[in-house]
């Protein structure tokens, strides 16, 4: 969770408008370690030496995650933002974060560029006609409602748009533990491609001792 600004070249699209004096914000966009904005806040767990992981964010200010757990009640869960487990919760969170900094004038920028993650991730486990789609879209449309009405009183504007599309697909799914995982030992299949790898939820990744060429 090293995300780096500096694996990012060129020019931002908000640079102008900091250099006039504009104060920006960023919550939740990947690779913002670092970036050169006023607040910045994005998943950073610690993960123990001896197992487990401790919650935790990013920010910039520092003080700013102590500050939004506290308003908002608890702290970002990463196990609802990546990986299996993930669902609206992590939205909720965020949408929690934006409408607190907001209400903070020592925090709030004038502008807010955040990431939403929820719809994605049924998009791309159920596809794009499904049930469970139309259902993350409706949650989406309640987050866009609360977003709207918390930025009117401020006199501020809401725009949301989408950084991808995804389309339906009648292609098999490619895994590419299939040609890595070819090694006795403690391993087991992985639907739906039956390959074998490390017992997991998901078939993502897996260390190989002795990859194949």
């Amino acid at each position: 969770w090293e995300q780096s600004s500096a694996l990012c070249e060129g020019p931002r699209i908000w640079e102008d408008f900091r250099a006039r004096g504009g104060k920006v914000g960023m919550m939740f966009w990947q690779q913002s370690m670092g970036e050169e904005a006023d607040l910045v806040v994005t998943p950073a767990p610690i993960h123990k030496h001896s197992g487990g992981m401790i919650q935790a964010c990013y920010t910039q200010p520092v003080e700013l995650e102590a500050r939004l757990n506290e308003k908002i009640g608890r702290p970002f869960n990463l196990m609802n933002y990546w990986g299996p487990l993930a669902n609206h919760k992590s939205s909720d969170w965020i949408v929690d974060a934006i409408i607190a900094t907001m209400g903070m004038p020592e925090y709030a920028p004038d502008l807010l560029l955040t990431y939403i993650p929820h719809l994605d991730y049924d998009l791309q486990r159920h596809g794009p006609e499904s049930a469970q789609a139309r259902k993350a879209l409706d949650v989406l449309l309640g987050y866009l409602t609360r977003l709207k009405a918390a930025c009117a009183p401020r006199c501020c504007a809401l725009r949301s748009f989408t950084a991808r599309t995804t389309t339906s697909s009648t292609f098999s799914p490619a895994c590419p533990c299939c040609r890595c995982c070819r090694w006795p030992g403690p391993i087991q299949s992985c639907s739906p491609c039956g390959c074998r790898t490390w017992p997991a939820p998901c078939c993502i990744a897996c260390a190989c001792r002795n990859p194949p060429g």
